[in-house]
């Protein structure tokens, strides 16, 4: 599995990070093709 993922402030109360996978032979037997995810986080503080 590869991971990357950014943390991106953009003010002082919002910070974004996006995160992308991508996962080879997922299950370990090549039976499922190669995944690529992707998510996003959001940090709200009050």
């Amino acid at each position: 599995m590869l991971e990357t993922s950014y943390d991106v402030e953009i003010n002082s109360w919002l910070s974004v990070m996006p995160d992308f996978q991508y996962i080879v032979r997922p299950g370990g037997t090549g039976d499922v093709d190669d995944a690529f995810v992707a998510g996003v986080l959001l940090y709200i503080t009050f």
